[in-house]
């Protein structure tokens, strides 16, 4: 799956060119985004804006940023108040870079992101167990049946489990389950979920984020379940696991703190 978060990030660093950041509420007409949140009842709500020395922050797009909820603006605006030294660093902002996703290209690729998030359902690293090792499908099983089990609850479907992450595939009427959820998101929902499942590459994994029933470091677990058995075979490897650990935990951690603010009233 295509990663497609955008924002400030294609630029390691920029010169710190403001001194005061705010947040200012604003009254907006019209719909919050496609899916949750986003009825024909929503004539008129109340948003927050993100204010850099009297102006309002916009995405790389020149898209002015409403937030829907005032927690969140006020995470994205920290993100610019801590940035020092002259310098804004882009890969220290994932509210940001989350924000800029969802109002710049989450509107027109929404179709395409439910797909591909469907694709990735079908490939699902928390459907697929170890055929050979049984110390290894001993720990998946312990871990990772209770999330299958709980999405099968979830989406009143069975899910299956396979020994082969090339051909395991999930019934019809499971999918246009998991479809029917995805399509309910709004687009600030959907950005963050499509982040949680590359990160984790299971969809089941981000579900269970998004829906509260795993915990950021439970669902770190989860999708490190073979390397975290490899390492406790074979050891740590400085410089390589520990930083894959590192940068998947604040993949995880920041969607997962997104959807709580996005949440937050």
């Amino acid at each position: 799956m295509a990663l497609r978060r955008v924002g400030w990030r294609s630029c390691s660093q920029m010169a710190r060119l403001y001194a005061q950041v705010e947040v200012a509420s604003c009254r907006e007409q019209g719909e919050l985004g496609q899916g949750r949140g986003s009825s024909s009842d929503d004539h008129e709500a109340r948003l927050h804006e993100v204010v850099i020395d009297g102006r309002v922050l916009k995405t790389p797009a020149r898209k002015s940023i409403s937030l829907p909820s005032k927690a969140l603006a006020m995470a994205v605006a920290a993100e610019w108040e801590w940035q020092r030294a002259r310098r804004v660093m882009p890969f220290t902002m994932p509210m940001t870079t989350l924000v800029s996703t969802a109002v710049d290209q989450m509107p027109s690729i929404r179709g395409r992101t439910i797909e591909e998030l469907l694709n990735h359902f079908l490939t699902d690293t928390a459907c697929c167990r170890h055929e050979i090792d049984r110390k290894l499908l001993k720990k998946q099983n312990e871990v990772l049946n209770p999330i299958v089990h709980w999405m099968e609850e979830h989406v009143q479907k069975p899910v299956k489990l396979s020994h082969n992450v090339l051909e395991h595939g999930q019934d019809v009427e499971t999918v246009e389950a998991v479809r029917k959820m995805l399509l309910k998101f709004n687009d600030w929902e959907l950005s963050a979920v499509d982040m949680l499942a590359n990160a984790t590459k299971s969809l089941v994994i981000a579900l269970a984020v998004e829906q509260g029933r795993l915990s950021p470091m439970e669902a770190l677990h989860a999708s490190r379940v073979e390397e975290n058995f490899q390492m406790e075979e074979w050891g740590l490897v400085e410089g390589g696991h520990d930083l894959d650990i590192a940068d998947i935990k604040v993949r995880i951690e920041a969607p997962s703190m997104f959807l709580k603010l996005l949440r937050y009233q």
